[in-house]
């Protein structure tokens, strides 16, 4: 399919750049490039995205909806919950990708790469920030009390865990790297410390697959803070065992990489 047949599909289904963008994955500014004729060249991949959603009829129907619902001033639930729809569909719909055509496609939006697939994240809010800047000023506070070389990065940052892996970029929201040859535009190789807070969208990713590439890959020490129940997860990776230790809010959390001499409450 052309540029010209998708610009045509697009004003026939009624699609607005920033419905497209939800659909396909491709940010806006991408959209309005290719279709003005700015980019010559888009990538196959990008290009693939937009067809898939200008084609498929779980979109068009949706996208019929969407402005009829616009149209309508209905509530601004039901215009998210289209929009979550679309993104569920969109990471069902595309993998297999590699960190350089997910660099394409995703932006500047909150995503992060796992196994070839975009996986999207919603923002922050306040008390998780709160906590990620409680854990990275004690961080911070301790290397420089003692001198030492390890960089405390607060998230979003791009983790490329391992040299081989093209089909992985992990954004933690907090790293702790020792070896400073690790950190370029983006973290290469696996970190010393990594923090993760949960989320409705990141909770699964968070504890599941995530835990597994942060151990195999060689990061020596993951942390979990659960604002919820307030309480946090620590696996220390170079015990034997590796079992998760649990402490709530309020007790001192040793770090294990500075041998407990550090320690951290929330």
């Amino acid at each position: 399919m052309t540029i010209q047949e998708m610009s045509e599909i697009k004003d026939m289904r009624g699609f607005s750049l920033s419905q497209l963008s939800q659909y396909s994955g491709v940010p806006v500014v991408t959209l309005q490039k290719i279709f003005s004729g700015k980019t010559e060249n888009p990538r196959p991949v990008t290009l693939a995205a937009i067809e898939r959603a200008l084609t498929s009829r779980e979109f068009i129907s949706e996208g019929r909806a969407y402005h009829y619902d616009m149209a309508r001033e209905t509530s601004e639930n039901h215009v998210n919950l289209l929009r979550e729809t679309a993104e569920n569909r969109y990471n069902s719909h595309i993998s297999g990708l590699t960190i350089d055509e997910y660099i394409e496609i995703s932006g500047d939006a909150h995503t992060e790469l796992i196994d070839g697939k975009i996986y999207y994240f919603a923002a922050p809010t306040v008390k998780h920030q709160q906590l990620i800047q409680k854990v990275f000023l004690a961080f911070n506070t301790y290397i420089s009390e003692k001198g030492g070389a390890c960089v405390v990065l607060m998230g979003p940052a791009d983790v490329h865990l391992e040299k081989d892996d093209n089909n992985n970029m992990l954004v933690p929201d907090l790293t702790v790297t020792c070896d400073k040859d690790k950190i370029k535009d983006r973290i290469e190789g696996a970190p010393d410390f990594v923090l993760e807070v949960l989320s409705p969208s990141t909770k699964s990713r968070d504890m599941g697959i995530k835990l597994t590439k942060y151990m195999n890959a060689g990061v020596r020490e993951y942390w979990i803070i659960d604002p919820k129940k307030e309480r946090i997860v620590k696996y220390h990776f170079e015990d034997e065992d590796y079992l998760p230790e649990v402490f709530s809010f309020g007790e001192d959390v040793p770090v294990s990489v500075y041998d407990g001499d550090l320690k951290i409450r929330l």
